[in-house]
Formats: C-alpha cells, structure tokens, sequence
C-alpha cells in the first residue's frame, strides 16, 4: 500500500466498502477510536482479508469502511462490529 498517514476520514473515502488493515494507529485521546494511521491493506472479501492479514506482528488495527447491515450474512463479524460501532460513534 502506502507508507503515508492518513486521517480516518480519509481512509473511509479512499478505500470504500473495504476491510482495511491499518499500522500504527493513533487514537483520539482517551478513546478507542482511531483518528489517523497507515493503511497497509485493504480487501472486498473478509476472506481474504483474514488470509493475507494473518501473522501480522505490528501494532495494529482493522476497520471495515462500509455499511454495517450488509455483513449481516455473517452474524460474528456483525455483532462484533456494531458493538465497536456503537462504542466509537
């Protein structure tokens, strides 16, 4: 990917409806919620998402940019999101 930084917002635009795995992530003060990092990769499928992103030994995060309620088919994954979700807005 990039080695740039890039605010969460900038993220969300650049990669849309994508898992993203992002490094070095700097979060809002006193919150979970990430305000910038460095994406180091980004896929439609979960699947391979989880394939490529396995092993990775950095301090790091994952988000998925698009519309929670269509994870729906898979119940762990949303359940999981929407509580973080919910958290962070």
């Amino acid at each position: 990917m990039s080695d740039k930084r890039m605010s969460i917002e900038e993220i969300f635009s650049v990669f849309p409806n994508r898992w993203v795995l992002i490094i070095d992530p700097e979060y809002h003060l006193g919150t979970a919620k990430v305000k910038s990092s460095i994406v180091t990769l980004s896929s439609e499928s979960h699947d391979e998402f989880l394939e490529k992103s396995a092993g990775v030994k950095v301090n790091s995060a994952v988000e998925f940019t698009g519309d929670l309620a269509s994870l729906e088919h898979d119940p762990i994954i949303t359940s999981h999101l929407s509580l973080r979700y919910d958290k962070l807005h």
